[in-house]
């Protein structure tokens, strides 16, 4: 009976851990989309929270 319940505490382990490598990989898939080429990098990073990143306005104006 102990041995039944090892077995079963090790695939809620595996069944945890494939989850969570699930989640990380579609959130890291989400996020190749911002470094497509550099345009797509510059203006992702002016319409986020960091707005006045003088760097991204400068790195797109030099992309153009």
């Amino acid at each position: 009976m102990e041995r039944l319940e090892q077995l079963r505490l090790r695939w809620v382990i595996y069944g945890f851990a494939v989850m969570v490598l699930a989640v990380l990989g579609t959130l890291t898939w989400r996020q190749c989309g911002m470094y497509a080429n550099l345009e797509t990098l510059w203006r992702t990073t002016i319409h986020s929270e960091i707005q006045n990143c003088c760097l991204a306005h400068n790195n797109l104006g030099r992309l153009f």
